[in-house]
C-alpha cells in the first residue's frame, strides 16, 4: 500500500474529516479537482526520507515522509473547521503502518477572483515500509 493509500485510509475513517467532506472529496494531488464541491481534502507527500535501522526487529525499512493535507473551503470557518478534523485524524495517529505526528498549519490567502480558502496542515509520517 502506497503513503497515499494509507493516508487517504486514516482520513476517510475519520467521521469528523467525513462529517465535513464526503470520502469522494478527499483527493491526492494528481486527481482531477474540476467541478469538485468544497469543502475538499488534497493530500500528497512533500518530501522523503530513507532510514535503514540495522538490527532493529520490523524497521529494517522505515520511510519518514513529509505529509501535506490541504483544506479548501468557501468560508475561513468551513477551512478551519476541516483542517481540525483532519489535525485531529492524523496528528498523534498510529495504526496502519504508519505514525503520523503534526507539524503545523498555515493559510494560503484567498485569492481575489476565485474566493477559496486553503489551510495547509504539515505532518511529518514514518512509514513502515
Amino acid at each position: 500500500m502506497t503513503i497515499e493509500e494509507k493516508v487517504y485510509s486514516v482520513l476517510a475513517a475519520a467521521s469528523g474529516v467525513t462529517a465535513l467532506a464526503t470520502t469522494g472529496r478527499i483527493k491526492p494531488r494528481d486527481a482531477s479537482l474540476e467541478g469538485l464541491a468544497r469543502p475538499y481534502v488534497v493530500h500528497f507527500p512533500v518530501l522523503a526520507e530513507s532510514n535503514q535501522l540495522h538490527g532493529s526487529p520490523g524497521l529494517a525499512n522505515l520511510k519518514i515522509w513529509r505529509y501535506q493535507v490541504s483544506c479548501f473551503a468557501d468560508t475561513y470557518s468551513g477551512a478551519r473547521s476541516l483542517a481540525v478534523a483532519v489535525r485531529a485524524a492524523l496528528g498523534d495517529y498510529v495504526g496502519g503502518g504508519i505514525v503520523s505526528h503534526w507539524l503545523s498549519d498555515y493559510n494560503i490567502p484567498a485569492d481575489a477572483d476565485i474566493r477559496v480558502i486553503q489551510i495547509v496542515c504539515e505532518f511529518e509520517i514514518a512509514d513502515m515500509l
